[in-house]
This record gives C-alpha cells, structure tokens and sequence, in this order.
C-alpha cells in the first residue's frame, strides 16, 4: 500500500572492501626505473584508477593509473581474472588508493618501493527512497487516485 510513495533509482553502494593487493611492476628494467621514480612521488593514501588493459600476454590485465596515463603498475594475474570481468560489465566500480609504499631490497642489492592497494568495491542498486511530494500528492498517472495525508479530513 505504501509503496506507491516511495522511488526507487539506481545508486552506487559501496558493496566490499577488500585486502590490500601488491601491485606488480614492469618486466623491462627501464620501464621499472620509470615505474620506482613515479612511485618516489607518490604517498599513502593517494586516490588512483584502475584501466582495463589487455596486452597479447594477458587479456584480463588491469593497470594502475596515477593521473591521467601514469601507469604505476598491474594488478596480480589472479586479482585482475575478477576485477577485469566487473570493470567491463559496468554496474560494479571499484575506488583504489595506496594503502602502503615500503622499500624492499631487489636482487641486484638495491632497493625498490612496492606499493600495496587497498580495493572497494561499489555496485550499481536499486534504492528505494520515500518522496515526500509522492506521499502529499499522490502520483498524478491516470487511474492512482490522490494519497491524503493523515489528518486531512476530506471536505466531500
């Protein structure tokens, strides 16, 4: 009876959050000196977006954007074979940020800076929302009589 006043749309929602995931780096040695320059500028907590990016290798790649094509790495293989498929359906969002950049030592006895992201997921749903103009006038499509508001006497 009551849910004539009542509109439902499509809202995002965030629907998970999830581990933090370590984000791989190039496989050149001078993309990799790129890529660890780029992640010297960034910091915790910085916003960045994922991008569906299939190479002959992977088609399921999903890279990892600073700015605008500031590539700071890939999703792993295994993260990526999920979140790609959401990306491309449309209804499913996700929102990423660096949740850690820690300097690790690599083989050639340097240091390098990996970057941990943390993952939340939105999804596209219908909401149900209470209109008040719906609940004093009713809904003015032929035939859906006028809703009175309680208290109002009718004059007739």
């Amino acid at each position: 009876m009551f849910d004539r006043f009542f509109k439902t749309r499509l809202e995002w929602r965030r629907t998970a959050v999830y581990e933090p995931v370590l984000v791989e780096g190039a496989s050149q040695p001078d993309e990799e000196l790129a890529r660890q320059s780029l992640l010297k500028q960034c910091q915790a907590g910085l916003r960045v977006s994922l991008r569906r990016e299939a190479t002959a290798v992977d088609s399921m790649a999903v890279a990892v954007t600073v700015g605008e094509e500031r590539v700071i790495g890939h999703l792993p293989r295994d993260v990526s074979e999920w979140v790609a498929p959401m990306l491309d359906s449309g209804v499913v969002a996700f929102d990423a940020e660096i949740w850690s950049l820690d300097r690790v030592p690599t083989n050639a006895g340097l240091e390098a800076i990996e970057c941990r992201l943390l993952l939340t997921q939105h999804d596209m749903v219908p909401v149900a929302r209470f209109t008040l103009t719906r609940w004093l006038f009713g809904d003015r499509r032929a035939g859906d009589p006028v809703a009175v508001p309680r208290g109002v006497r009718d004059s007739g």
